[in-house]
C-alpha cells in the first residue's frame, strides 16, 4: 500500500471530531421545511439542505439543485433508518454530510463521496451494517479513500483516519502518516480481524474500536500517547494489547467488557499502573535496560571496547541488533546476534553513540542508547 502523505488543518480537525448534533446546527441553519415528492428540505442563504428522505426509498439520485438552489448538505438523520436504501448518488454540489445522515441504512453497500464534500461527521454512516467500502473522488481536496477506508486530508499538519465501513472484512493496514484515529473510526467493525497501526500515530479517539468483536490482538506503536474514552469497549475477543512506554493517558472505560484481555507492557510504565488499577492482567515485556562499557575509564582512540547489554522484564529476548554511530552516521552494525556482549575499536576521536535494540517475545523492538566520547 502506498504511503499516505496527506495533511489536514486544525480547523478541519475540530469539525471532524464533533459528535454532538448540537455541534452541527451552524453548518446548515434551518429555514422553513419544504416538501418535494420524495424528500423534505430547507433553504438557507440560497442553499438547500436535505432534512428527510422517504424511509421506503431504495435507489436515490439526489438532485444538483432544488428550485434553482444548489443542494449543499445532507442534514442530521436525513436517511436515518432507511433500511431499504441500497444505492445513492450524491450531487457534485454537495459539501456537507452531517451526523447520522445515513445512520441505520443497513442495505447500503457502497457510497461515492463527490469532489466538493469537505465535511463528513464522524458518525454519519453509523449502523450501515452492509457498507463495505467508501469511495472518494480523486479531485476531492479534503478526503481520500484507501482500500475503502475514509481518511481526512489537507495541506497542513494532521492526517486522520475518519471511518472504516462496518461490513469491511479481514485486515486493515493504516498507512504511514496517519496522526489520529478518529472517534468511532472502527465502531462495530465486527468482521475486522487484524489492524496494523503505524509508528507516528499519536492519538486513538473515543470508541475508536468499539465492539470490534473479531479483533484478538493489537500492538500500539511507541508514538501513541493517548487512548480515548471507551476506545476498546466491548471487544469481547481481544486477548492482548501491547502498550508502549509513550502512553501517558487512558480515558475511562477504554477496555470495558474485554473479558479475555491481558495488557502487555513495560515495568514501571503507565500501562502497568493502569492495568493494576483496573484489575486487568499485566505481562511485563523484556527490554534493554542498560548498556555497560569496559574499560569504564575514558575510551581512547585505537583501544578495544567491550559492551554488555543488560535486560529486564518477564519475557526472554529473541535477538539483538546494534548500531554504532559517529557524528550521526553509522560506522558499525551488529545484526541478529543472541549474545549481548560485543566489541568495538574506535579508530578515530570523536563523539559516538551506541544504540542497542532487542526484539522481545511479542515482536516489539525496544532500544537503549549509550553516548561516549573517544579521546
Amino acid at each position: 500500500m502506498k504511503k499516505l502523505l496527506l495533511k489536514i488543518s486544525l480547523f478541519a480537525l475540530a469539525f471532524v471530531l464533533l459528535v454532538s448534533p448540537a455541534g452541527v446546527v451552524g453548518l446548515a441553519e434551518a429555514g422553513d421545511i419544504e416538501v418535494s415528492a420524495d424528500f423534505s428540505y430547507t433553504v438557507s442563504n440560497q442553499e438547500v439542505t436535505i432534512v428527510r428522505y422517504d424511509e421506503n426509498c431504495t435507489v436515490v439520485d439526489i438532485p444538483e439543485t432544488v428550485k434553482g438552489y444548489p443542494v449543499v448538505a445532507i442534514g442530521y438523520g436525513a436517511f436515518y433508518n432507511c433500511k431499504n436504501l441500497s444505492e445513492i448518488n450524491l450531487p457534485e454540489s454537495l459539501r456537507i454530510i452531517e451526523d447520522s445522515a445515513f445512520s441505520g441504512c443497513s442495505s447500503l453497500t457502497s457510497i461515492n463521496i463527490p469532489k466538493n464534500v469537505t465535511y463528513v461527521e464522524s458518525y454519519a454512516f453509523g449502523g450501515c451494517t452492509s457498507l463495505a467500502g467508501i469511495n472518494v473522488s480523486e479531485e476531492n481536496p479534503a478526503f481520500a479513500s484507501i482500500d475503502g477506508v475514509l481518511y481526512c486530508k489537507n495541506l497542513y499538519t494532521t492526517v486522520i483516519l475518519s471511518f472504516c465501513p462496518q461490513a469491511k472484512t479481514g485486515s486493515v493496514t493504516i498507512p504511514e502518516g496517519v496522526d489520529l484515529i478518529a472517534s468511532g473510526a472502527f465502531f462495530r467493525c465486527q468482521y475486522i480481524t487484524d489492524i496494523s497501526i503505524p509508528n507516528g500515530t499519536r492519538f486513538i479517539g473515543s470508541e475508536a474500536f468499539y465492539a470490534c468483536t473479531a479483533l484478538t490482538e493489537l500492538v500500539i506503536p511507541d508514538s501513541v500517547k493517548t487512548i480515548g474514552y471507551g476506545a476498546f469497549s466491548e471487544c469481547i475477543a481481544l486477548k492482548s494489547v501491547t502498550l508502549p512506554q509513550s502512553i501517558n493517558s487512558i480515558d475511562g472505560y477504554a477496555f470495558v467488557n474485554c473479558p479475555q484481555l491481558t495488557i502487555y507492557g513495560y515495568e514501571g510504565s503507565y500501562a502497568q499502573k493502569y492495568a493494576s488499577s483496573h484489575g486487568i492482567p499485566f505481562f511485563t515485556l523484556f527490554s534493554v535496560t542498560k548498556i555497560n562499557i569496559s574499560p569504564d575509564s575514558s575510551p581512547k582512540q585505537g583501544v578495544p571496547l567491550t559492551f554488555t547489554a543488560e535486560s529486564g522484564g518477564g519475557q526472554p529476548y529473541k535477538e539483538y541488533f546494534a548500531y554504532i554511530l559517529k557524528d550521526g552516521a553509522v560506522c558499525q552494525k551488529y545484526l541478529a546476534f543472541s549474545n549481548p556482549v560485543f566489541n568495538f575499536t574506535p579508530e578515530e576521536k570523536g563523539l559516538y553513540q551506541l544504540k542497542v535494540y532487542c526484539v522481545d517475545g511479542s515482536n516489539t523492538m525496544v532500544a537503549n542508547t549509550l553516548a561516549f566520547y573517544v579521546i
